[in-house]
């Protein structure tokens, strides 16, 4: 009776044993996809930064481009150059606060544990 509790209680051991080894590569595989997912987030917040930087060039290009032909423009061409310059400032808002958003929900993830 006492080998046969003997031999269970070996039998326990041995699985709690195994349990643990693989709840430790759970976890070493979790901080690898962790370690994955903060990479991949900090690589989209620079791309948004970088676009954010074009989008603001292009518009200063744009702008300063029309602004040199604007010397033999009409006043009604220079009313709709006047209109579209601020729909792309207004654009250029949106952008940015979609950025924030972007960010701030990227932030929000990455401070979640699983």
């Amino acid at each position: 009776m006492e080998r046969r509790q003997s031999s269970e209680i070996d039998r326990v051991h041995a699985q709690l044993q195994a349990e643990r080894e693989k709840r430790m590569e759970y976890e070493a595989e979790l901080e690898v996809e962790q370690a994955a997912h903060n990479s991949t987030a900090e690589m989209l917040v620079e791309v948004q930064q970088r676009l954010e930087v074009t989008l603001q060039e292009l518009a200063n290009l744009e702008r300063f481009t029309k602004r040199q032909h604007l010397q033999k423009a009409d006043s009604e061409q220079l009313e709709r150059l006047i209109q579209e310059e601020n729909y792309l400032q207004a654009r250029l808002s949106f952008v940015r606060e979609e950025l924030k958003k972007a960010r701030a929900e990227s932030s929000g993830v990455d401070g979640l544990s699983i």
